[in-house]
């Protein structure tokens, strides 16, 4: 069973997909997984009883993912600036505030 904080997590990345029909098939198909849910929180165990960490489960496995999906927009930003109108507003306000 999904935490509030990772379905919380879910729905924001998902937002920021939302225009990219692909890759949120593909991400909604990667949150559904079970196997993959499991290893998620196996990797979380291990990472904290056995090693140590702190928490490397499912919701700091989101938070990395909304965080590349942010550093990729602003990247492309800067490469490809034609195509400003398809990122979301957010990311072009940073892009026009930081020329």
């Amino acid at each position: 069973m999904k935490s509030v904080k990772e379905q919380v997590t879910e729905s924001k990345i998902l937002d920021r997909l939302k225009r990219y029909p692909q890759c949120l098939a593909l991400t909604k198909y990667l949150f559904d997984d079970l196997e993959l849910q499991e290893l998620q929180e196996y990797a979380n165990n291990v990472s904290i009883k056995r090693l140590g960490y702190n928490d490397h489960g499912p919701v700091h496995m989101r938070q990395v993912v909304g965080n590349a999906i942010k550093m990729l927009k602003i990247l492309l930003l800067q490469i490809f600036p034609e195509y400003t109108f398809i990122l979301d507003s957010k990311v072009s306000a940073v892009h026009n505030y930081n020329e």
